[in-house]
């Protein structure tokens, strides 16, 4: 029985540890999917930045190519005198606004402003720009075609254009070269982010896998046991029942757990009645020569710890059936930690046998 007892024990114990190997599973699946979803959203976001700076890119092509083209209508009419040439000069000047719009917009959003010095001056280059080239057109539309043409070769125009070109041309590379950074740390990343996720996610199906193949064993295992237990406690019971003696256990607080067919039969207290009540509410013995009860004996036992009988002449009160003369005795029951859980008593009739006792020694004493 004990041996029952330490495996049931076991296997709580065993289940502890697989229950939190199964929990770390369960946290350590979770973390991954966490991280997972947190360096997507890096990932994510990281792609828009790269988007920002290839259309940025973009943007500030289309702005030289702007430039260019209102500059060569510019120098067209200059040199021909022919209006064809800035018959569009109007949308080209509000292209390049636009357009110039659109890249600070594009700046605007962007985190690493570290070309911010670098707008700032392009800014103040193409205003200069753009009010030279509508000088330009306004000395040709008043037919000053040659001063037109001597301004535009004059160092001022052509500083303008290539310090706009030069700047451009920095912010180009600079974006080219955060560009090249973003992607390789995009995809050093992306390669950690994919291992550790797939990593960390087949070691957490393994253990899952694993705890609950363990913790099908334990079970199968603990209901082997319990069947066991049930069996081998019916068999006791069985056994207790069959006892010519009464029998009565109490627990540690002297409160009755279980009764046999022949204490019911003393005591006149059915077992269903008698489960929970006190023992002396129940077990009501007196000494036969002073009729004074008892002490408690299951507080003997359990502070003695060992096993008591009653004085002799016991008296037994049955609650419907008079009253018994007994033989008894009680014993400590130890739990597996060798602790006292509770009590057994054990007592006998012996009326009739006292009886026959006492008319023996009271025809002694007659014939002596």
């Amino acid at each position: 029985m004990h041996k029952q007892v330490k495996q049931t024990a076991g296997w709580f114990s065993r289940t502890r540890v697989i229950l939190f190997v199964l929990i770390f599973s369960l946290l350590l699946l979770g973390s991954v999917i966490y991280r997972f979803v947190a360096q997507n959203n890096w990932l994510e976001s990281e792609f828009k930045v790269q988007i920002q700076n290839t259309q940025l890119n973009e943007e500030i092509a289309e702005l030289n190519l702007a430039i260019k083209n209102a500059e060569s209508a510019d120098r067209g009419y200059a040199i021909s005198g022919n209006p064809e040439f800035v018959r569009n000069f109007d949308a080209s000047i509000d292209s390049i606004r636009t357009i110039y719009r659109q890249i600070q917009q594009l700046e605007n959003r962007n985190t690493d402003h570290a070309d911010a010095a670098l707008f700032l001056r392009s800014d103040s280059l193409i205003k200069q720009k753009i009010a030279f080239m509508q000088q330009v057109k306004s000395l040709c539309d008043n037919h000053q075609f040659k001063i037109a043409a001597d301004l535009i070769a004059t160092n001022e125009g052509l500083h303008l254009t290539d310090t706009i070109a030069g700047i451009n041309k920095q912010i180009s590379d600079n974006i080219h070269l955060r560009q090249q950074k973003s992607q390789a740390g995009f995809l050093k990343v992306k390669s950690n982010n994919n291992a550790i996720a797939y990593t960390g996610i087949s070691i957490s199906l393994l253990l899952i896998v694993l705890s609950f193949y363990f913790l099908i064993k334990e079970i199968r295992k603990i209901k082997k046991i319990s069947k066991e237990l049930f069996i081998r406690k019916e068999n006791y019971r069985i056994t207790l029942n069959s006892l010519s003696e009464a029998m009565i256990s109490t627990d540690k607080e002297g409160y009755i757990e279980y009764m046999n067919p022949v204490a019911e039969k003393l005591t006149g207290w059915r077992w269903e009645e008698a489960k929970k009540q006190p023992l002396h509410k129940v077990y009501n013995v007196v000494s036969e020569d002073t009729g004074q009860p008892f002490e408690h004996i299951v507080s003997r036992i359990l502070k003695s710890g060992k096993t008591i009988g009653l004085e002799n002449n016991t008296l037994l009160h049955s609650k419907d059936s008079g009253s018994f003369i007994i033989s008894n005795n009680g014993s400590p029951i130890f739990d597996i930690n060798g602790n006292i859980s509770g009590a057994v008593l054990v007592f006998n009739d012996i009326t009739e046998k006292y009886r026959s006792a006492k008319s023996l020694q009271q025809s002694e004493t007659h014939l002596r």
